[in-house]
């Protein structure tokens, strides 16, 4: 029983550790202008690391593009 306890407590530290607020691209645990730079330059195929290719892809149909950036503009000019 103690092992599951354990087991449960490193799972959930791991899940609080690994989020990242919805449009954090670059992985400072915020979203700001700067994440808008880095989609707009991975949209204009500049050079980028894959995790953020992977964190820059915001509406779920497997393409970073056009969209993610107006949903990242969208957000971060309301939020």
């Amino acid at each position: 029983m103690k092992h599951i306890k354990n087991i449960i407590l490193i799972l959930l530290l791991f899940v609080i550790a690994s989020y990242r607020p919805f449009g954090d691209i670059n992985g400072d645990y915020r979203v700001s202008i700067t994440d808008l730079v880095i989609l707009h330059r991975i949209t204009l195929g500049m050079e980028s690391t894959p995790l953020q290719r992977l964190r820059a892809e915001l509406n779920g149909d497997g393409v970073v593009d056009e969209l993610d950036l107006k949903i990242l503009r969208t957000y971060t000019l309301y939020k």
